[in-house]
């Protein structure tokens, strides 16, 4: 019994990675923590980053920033991130200003998903 629940533990700490997310230039500078399979194509990455972080539908993106300083490219750099890395989704300034702005006055944001997967606007 005991050796079940190790192994069903371990393959769900093995089977999903931890990463840390926000909207680039949004003014909310807070990340949220998403939960993402290993296997994850960088669309997939994409459009689920834009449903947690309630990103409009219309929203370019123009790129996806690993902090402090590089650009994930594609799948390849997507399977080379680790537990809690930090990722920006660079949107164009009048949706990043949006987001800001639906944050609340609190300035606790409220994530919701509104995004399928379908809907990617992926500019390189």
């Amino acid at each position: 019994m005991l050796v079940t629940q190790l192994m069903t533990f371990l393959m769900c700490v093995l089977s999903e990675r931890v990463l840390k997310v926000r909207v680039a230039n949004s003014g909310e500078k807070d990340f949220i923590e998403i939960d993402i399979p290993r296997q994850i194509a960088f669309d997939q990455l994409v459009a689920l980053m834009r449903s947690e972080l309630a990103v409009d539908a219309k929203a370019v993106v123009w790129k996806v920033r690993k902090l402090p300083n590089t650009i994930v490219r594609n799948d390849r750099d997507v399977q080379r991130l680790h537990d809690y890395q930090e990722l920006e989704l660079v949107i164009d300034q009048e949706h990043a200003k949006s987001v800001a702005s639906t944050s609340g006055t609190s300035g606790v944001t409220s994530y919701k998903a509104t995004v399928s997967p379908k809907q990617i606007d992926v500019v390189y």
